[in-house]
């Protein structure tokens, strides 16, 4: 019976809940042999049921630690065949987290939103061939702290602390087109995103510093040439400020 548990209209267990009052049960004779009769026949049932059931039992687990096995093995050669192909990044990775990230400080929160979502879209991208591992955890605490920060203060501290997640997946090949995004975003962008644009700058450029030695004199050339187009752009402005000053005086 016990073998047959996939067809029986009781299962097992259910049969041994039968049974096993029976063995405590006294029978409606007075004859003692006849009692011990049969308890050894009731308990002799639910031990073969028991028996039964724990064989299905063994064969599962036995069933479980192969799979379990199975799964190791395959992890494993997942990993080395992950290790052993060539990874490859976004190439557009750098300006456009260039071109977005000043907003991060904005001074409405709908856009501060749109900027999370953006950044966490481009860490998935470029994260792919990679482990973003506690990332998501972290962009989970900044979201809060970007969406509900209370004062620019918070704002920036709280951007700064997702460049800096950032940075950790930043290719440093992409260094000259991420600044001449922040550029151009921070001379289009509000003082408060401005700001924000420059924090940007000073993190990923602190954080992977080391690897873009190798187009530091690249780097260093975009740089002046962009200060001096900042400098001319404010003058430019500052003038024509006075100028409609002077007309409307």
């Amino acid at each position: 019976i016990a073998l047959q548990e996939e067809t029986n209209r009781m299962s097992a267990n259910a049969l041994a809940i039968v049974f096993a009052p029976c063995i405590l049960r006294c029978p409606d004779t007075t004859d003692p042999l006849q009692i011990v009769q049969d308890i050894s026949k009731t308990t002799t049932c639910v031990e073969l049921i028991v028996v039964e059931q724990m064989n299905k039992y063994r064969a599962c687990l036995t069933d479980i630690n192969s799979l379990e096995f199975a799964e190791n093995k395959a992890k494993s050669r997942l990993s080395l065949i992950h290790r052993s192909v060539p990874q490859e990044t976004f190439h557009q990775f750098g300006s456009l987290i260039g071109a977005i990230a000043p907003y991060s400080c904005d001074s409405l929160a709908t856009s501060r939103q749109w900027v999370f979502d953006c950044i966490s879209c481009l860490l998935c991208i470029q994260g792919q061939p990679m482990n973003l591992g506690s990332v998501e955890e972290e962009l989970r605490c900044l979201h809060e702290e970007l969406t509900a920060a209370p004062d620019p203060e918070a704002l920036f501290q709280a951007s700064s602390k997702m460049a800096r997640v950032v940075s950790k997946y930043f290719p440093p090949e992409q260094a000259t087109a991420f600044i001449e995004a922040t550029v151009e975003s921070m001379l289009s962008a509000s003082p408060t995103c401005a700001t924000a644009a420059g924090l940007w700058m000073k993190v990923i450029l602190k954080e992977c510093g080391d690897a873009m030695l190798d187009k530091a004199k690249e780097n260093a050339e975009l740089l002046e040439n962009l200060y001096s187009t900042t400098i001319t752009y404010f003058s430019s402005s500052w003038e024509w400020i006075r100028a409609v000053a002077a007309n409307l005086a």
